[in-house]
């Protein structure tokens, strides 16, 4: 009976760690891959929808807003042929969950974004949305997997990378510093 339960989670897991390959791998005829940079400023706003902390010592924090405070933009393509983005073009919502032990030393991240585009800055007509889900675990912040999808004129597009931090000041304190995040990767199907 062991043995069963054991191949079933062994099979289980290779399927978990071939999922974010799997859209790479069916890319065929008619399905452009173009470089995807989204690129923001800002920080954590308290409070979170939720706070708790278990037993074990493990924090958890659900729900907690991410304001932008800085750049924010999106560039589609490679150098000399990108689709630059603006911030004024854009809107953000996002809200990030995450466990903590700092006993233990670990941490999982899980944030879930909405960038709406619009057609112009006056933020009258969208283009369509960027649903983007962001998950991972320590050693560190960089490298977070990044998943997503699109919305209205996106739709059927299919964005997959990684995410890469740094803190920056910031220009109009509080709070003294800033994150700066990049969503890095691929997205198919963008329309051009």
């Amino acid at each position: 009976m062991n043995r069963k339960i054991l191949l079933t989670v062994l099979a289980l897991a290779v399927v978990l760690l071939a999922t974010p390959y799997i859209g790479m791998v069916q890319a065929g005829k008619g399905q452009e891959k173009l470089d995807f940079l989204l690129h923001m400023e800002g920080t954590n706003v308290p409070p979170p929808e939720k706070v708790w902390l278990t037993d074990g010592g493990t924090r958890h924090v659900q729900g907690l807003p991410w304001e932008i405070r800085g750049d924010f933009y999106i560039e589609i393509g490679e150098s000399g042929a990108v689709e630059a983005i603006p911030k004024e073009c854009l809107s953000y919502f996002g809200l990030m969950d995450l466990m903590a032990n700092t006993k233990q030393g670990w941490y999982v991240i899980t944030v879930r974004e909405t960038i709406t585009i619009y057609t112009d800055g006056s933020k009258t007509e969208e283009r369509g949305t960027i649903e983007i889900l962001t998950q991972g675990e320590n050693p560190g912040g960089n490298g977070l997997m990044v998943n997503g999808h699109g919305t209205g004129e996106l739709e059927g597009i299919k964005i997959t990378g990684r995410t890469a931090t740094e803190m920056i000041p910031n220009p109009s304190p509080p709070p003294p510093t800033l994150l700066s995040i990049d969503r890095i990767g691929t997205v198919m199907d963008w329309p051009t």
